[in-house]
């Protein structure tokens, strides 16, 4: 039995321990005037939970699309026939003379370079699509446009790719369906600390692919300081180590140098050169106009607070390991001219694959990997994820620097 007054429901229960019974009359504790207000915000409570079914489900179907395509890709999809894609050799032949590419570490302003070359109604730029991993993914407009539609992305150039009129498969078939409006069709490539593909780094399959697919094709790669790239990856993938993110980064730099030894059309972008200067002579290699504002470009969109002589705190016991990469870094952007967006003539003479100063700055990435190989003694007895000779030292929860404005993706 029970009253009820003008405060809380009193349950008049005398059986001993009935907790069953008291969980079934919970609601009834509650004062009226609660319960009254409770059933108002009930339509409002079921649509937000409504909303949060939603995004769980598009974020499951994401990941399980993406686990399935990177699945195809272990099992040696990657290189399957062209017949798969319904491409003739010709039509490979005519997309590979089409493509652009920009190409660089996460974190060191690809996003900024993709989002300027869209400028151009000529070029048509997909932004993380990855077509060397994904060429053969099933829908893949859809997969694309809901991956943006997780990351919160506008529908626009870079984003948002229209779907096909017939079925397509990959995204090789995407690119060359673009191609039929564009004088431009390709993807900007950032490398982020993903560990391996069929058995070898993304870096790794990425040129196997393009090697294979867009040999003709234009690359424009850019290169940023490391402890600017380092510390902007802390950010967006927080659960790697500082070790995986100098890793990333020294991959990164060693694949650019091997497409600029290997393939025809490939020029280098110093991120903090990148100025609206610079693409009157990017509009001079591709025969196209990009105009730039000035706004655009500002240097607080290219560089933090962080001195450039000086390390935050969560990478001060990197340091060596830094002014390595920095020292690489350095040599490379004294050899490029910011003019030409190559290699400067008075360094021309002195570069190949096999000798001179490239061979040099790919001896010491190679040194700096070898350094960087996981060690026993790690935390709890795995390999180690800190600093060479520091075993165990991960990222420490990273607050927003102060001050910071405009990272690069």
């Amino acid at each position: 039995m029970s009253s009820e007054v003008d405060g809380p429901t009193v349950l008049q229960d005398t059986s001993p321990g009935s907790i069953p019974a008291r969980s079934m009359a919970l609601g009834r504790y509650v004062p009226r005037w609660l319960r009254h207000g409770l059933r108002r915000l009930d339509p409002g409570f079921r649509l937000a939970q409504e909303e949060i079914r939603k995004r769980d489900q598009l974020i499951g179907e994401l990941y399980r699309e993406l686990a399935s395509s990177r699945g195809a890709a272990e099992r040696g999809t990657a290189a399957a026939a062209p017949e798969c894609w319904g491409m003739s050799a010709d039509d490979l032949r005519a997309l590979g003379d089409k493509g652009l590419f920009i190409v660089g570490n996460a974190r060191s302003g690809t996003s900024i370079l993709l989002d300027c070359f869209n400028l151009s109604p000529e070029i048509f730029l997909l932004g993380e699509a990855n077509v060397f991993l994904h060429h053969r993914l099933a829908d893949f407009a859809g997969w694309f446009n809901r991956q943006h539609v997780g990351f919160k992305n506008r529908r626009g150039k870079g984003t948002y790719l229209p779907p096909p009129i017939a079925a397509e498969s990959g995204g090789m078939a995407a690119l060359g369906r673009m191609g039929a409006f564009h004088r431009y069709v390709g993807e900007k490539i950032a490398f982020g600390p993903h560990g391996t593909v069929q058995g070898q780094s993304y870096q790794e399959a990425f040129f196997a692919f393009h090697a294979r697919y867009f040999y003709a094709s234009k690359y424009f790669l850019i290169l940023r300081v490391p402890a600017e790239s380092i510390w902007s990856m802390a950010k967006l993938f927080p659960g790697k180590s500082p070790r995986e993110c100098y890793e990333c980064w020294v991959r990164s730099l060693k694949v650019q140098l091997d497409l600029l030894h290997t393939l025809p059309n490939v020029y280098m972008v110093l991120f903090e050169d990148l100025k609206a200067a610079t693409f009157a002579m990017v509009n001079a290699l591709l025969g196209t106009r990009i105009d730039v504002g000035a706004g655009i470009l500002r240097d607080d969109h290219k560089r933090s607070t962080l001195a450039s002589d000086r390390l935050p705190a969560e990478l001060s016991s990197y340091q060596s390991l830094n002014d390595q990469c920095t020292a690489v870094y350095q040599d490379v952007r004294d050899a490029f001219s910011p003019e030409t967006l190559t290699f400067k003539a008075t360094a021309a003479k002195f570069v190949s694959a096999n000798g001179g100063f490239s061979a040099q700055i790919q001896d010491r990435l190679d040194a700096i990997l070898e350094e960087l190989k996981p060690r026993p003694g790690g935390v709890n007895g795995s390999e180690d994820d800190g600093p060479p000779g520091i075993g165990g030292d991960r990222w420490s929860e990273l607050a927003e620097p102060a001050g910071l404005r405009g990272w690069p993706g």
